[in-house]
C-alpha cells in the first residue's frame, strides 16, 4: 500500500471525518477528494441543506490536502459562495487542490459538486501547516 493510501485509511477513521460521513476518496500531494451523501439529518427546516454540511466537506477536502504533505494544518481563514442547493440522497464530492505555498501557509480552492456534476459550492481556504507528523 502507498503513502497516500495508508495516509488517507489513517484519515478516514478519524472521529471528525467519519461522524459526519464524509469518506476521502482520492489523496496525493496538495490534492484530495472526498465524498458525502446528503442525509435527512443535513436539512433545516426548510428542507435545503444546512451551511455546515458544506464547510465540513470542504475543510475535510483541505485538510486531507493539506495532510498529504505529512503534517498537520489548521484552518485559518475561509470563504465559500453557495450556487446551488444539494436534496437528500445527493452524493456530494468536495475536490481541494493546493494553489499557493507560503510556508507554513498553504492556501486551497475548492469545489464541491453533486452527482449530475452541478457545481452546488466553490471557495478557498487558508490553512497553517504545524510541525506536528500525522
Amino acid at each position: 500500500m502507498d503513502y497516500y493510501n495508508c495516509l488517507r485509511n489513517q484519515l478516514n477513521c478519524e472521529y471528525a471525518f467519519s461522524n459526519q460521513g464524509i469518506c476521502i476518496k482520492k489523496m496525493q500531494e496538495g490534492y484530495a477528494q472526498v465524498e458525502k451523501t446528503v442525509k435527512k439529518e443535513d436539512l433545516d427546516i426548510d428542507r435545503t441543506p444546512n451551511n455546515s454540511l458544506y464547510f465540513h466537506l470542504a475543510n475535510a477536502a483541505c485538510t486531507a490536502a493539506a495532510a498529504s504533505h505529512g503534517y498537520n494544518a489548521e484552518t485559518v481563514s475561509f470563504s465559500f459562495t453557495l450556487l446551488n442547493n444539494a436534496h437528500v440522497d445527493d452524493r456530494l464530492t468536495a475536490d481541494a487542490r493546493e494553489m499557493l505555498q507560503l510556508q507554513p501557509i498553504r492556501v486551497f480552492d475548492f469545489k464541491i459538486t453533486d452527482q449530475k456534476g452541478t457545481l452546488i459550492c466553490n471557495g478557498t481556504f487558508t490553512m497553517n501547516q504545524t510541525c506536528v507528523a500525522i
